[in-house]
């Protein structure tokens, strides 16, 4: 597979996450067992709710992003340290993704839409981590020639 195949579906991804979480946030939040709360609670409830609404925004942009950025990686004039930066950036950031979602499904989800994050952010980690290792390792080849 492709590194911009790769940076293609990670950022439909993230696209897709961040409508569900902006848009239906309290459905999404059910997925991960974070269920309506009784009336006492129900302000805390929609701080929450209206929190996921903003990172679902987020998440849309950083899958716009990532959708853009196919279109530096497969330019022939991008520098090998440009691109390694790139991947760094990419591998750091599903790794703090990684990190955060197995502490947070063993502490506090404890659902199937918490593994499947988990899972999602792992095999991103090892994509990334596999194609900046391979390009240091040819000298900025990336498997798109």
């Amino acid at each position: 597979m492709k590194l911009t195949q790769i940076i293609s579906i990670n950022g439909v991804m993230a696209i897709a996450l961040g409508i569900a979480l902006a848009v239906y946030a309290p459905l999404v939040m059910a997925a991960f067992g974070i269920a309506d709360t009784p009336s006492e609670d129900i302000i805390l409830y929609w701080n929450v709710a209206s929190f996921m609404r903003l990172f679902g925004a987020t998440m849309f942009g950083y899958g716009i992003l990532l959708w853009s950025l196919r279109c530096l990686i497969s330019n022939p004039d991008v520098s090998a340290s440009t691109l390694r930066g790139v991947l760094f950036g990419l591998l750091l950031t599903n790794g703090l993704g990684l990190f955060v979602a197995i502490s947070q499904q063993f502490a506090v989800w404890q659902s199937t839409a918490g593994w499947l994050l988990v899972a999602i952010y792992a095999v991103f980690v090892l994509l990334y981590a596999y194609f900046l290792l391979t390009m240091t390792r040819s000298s900025g080849s990336t498997g798109d020639d």
